[in-house]
């Protein structure tokens, strides 16, 4: 799993790209995490720009997608770029995968 951060002018986080995963990995990463509730798959077929996953981080509603429609990356944001997702993105950062989330990556 590799981590890429988008900042705002002030440092903040304002969007995270996580990229050699697999959809059901990437939710069990966040099924995990403590600040996280109503995780939610929206999409089962990914064909736009719409987004694919939901969930609540710190009272804030973020969506998860994919840019350019099948680029291997997802991208996790709010709705409106009004959360710092630092604490998120240390957690995927410091996340260890464990040998079968590595060996398959589903």
């Amino acid at each position: 799993m590799k981590i890429e951060t988008d900042y705002k002018s002030d440092g903040s986080v304002y969007a995270i790209d996580v990229k050699s995963i697999g959809v059901r990995t990437l939710l069990k990463v966040l099924k995990r995490y403590e600040r996280i509730s109503s995780l939610v798959r929206l999409k089962y077929f990914f064909n736009s720009d719409e987004p694919i996953i939901s969930f609540v981080f710190n009272n804030v509603d973020i969506i998860i997608w994919i840019p350019f429609g099948d680029s291997g990356i997802y991208r996790i944001q709010s709705r409106n770029d009004e959360v710092d997702l630092v604490e998120l993105k240390n957690y995927l950062q410091e996340y260890k995968l464990n040998f079968l989330e590595k060996l398959f990556m589903l």
